[in-house]
């Protein structure tokens, strides 16, 4: 059973991460502009590790920036939602994120660091519903200016 949205206009979901083969190599996502939305649900999907490591930890963090960059200007730690997430089995995992501090801006950054193994990778994927948005859609009547 799925649940309907019956707020279609105050929610926008988007891929951060389409899926990608990662080897501990640092993945900044797609640059979301959440203008006028509060918050959000951060979904990360991985398969199981390829290779078999030993460990197979992820961090996860939020940035928010002020322009559409992840370097000019520097940009600002929002959140970190992950610090040692085990990711040698497959899974999903999902985060709720209050953008009333954050710039217009958003991404986050994915890094997997592996332990022994034989190239040692996993398939992940992340996605971001958007939500709380604080101008609403205009009513069904007309105004006129006079």
């Amino acid at each position: 059973m799925s649940i309907p949205n019956n707020f279609p206009q105050r929610t926008a979901a988007a891929a951060l991460i389409v899926p990608v083969s990662n080897d501990g190599t640092l993945v900044n996502s797609a640059i979301i502009d959440r203008q006028s939305y509060q918050s959000s649900k951060v979904v990360l999907n991985f398969a199981s590790s390829a290779g078999t490591p030993t460990t197979a930890v992820a961090s996860l963090k939020v940035y928010s920036n002020s322009a559409s960059s992840t370097s000019s200007p520097t940009p600002v730690l929002l959140a970190t939602l992950e610090t040692a997430l085990n990711v040698k089995t497959a899974g999903l995992t999902s985060y709720d994120v209050d953008f009333s501090n954050a710039k217009r801006y958003v991404y986050v950054a994915l890094d997997i660091d592996y332990t022994g193994g034989t190239s040692p990778t996993n398939i992940v994927s992340s996605e971001i519903i958007l939500g709380d948005k604080v101008s609403q859609p205009a009513n069904s009547g007309t105004v006129y200016g006079r």
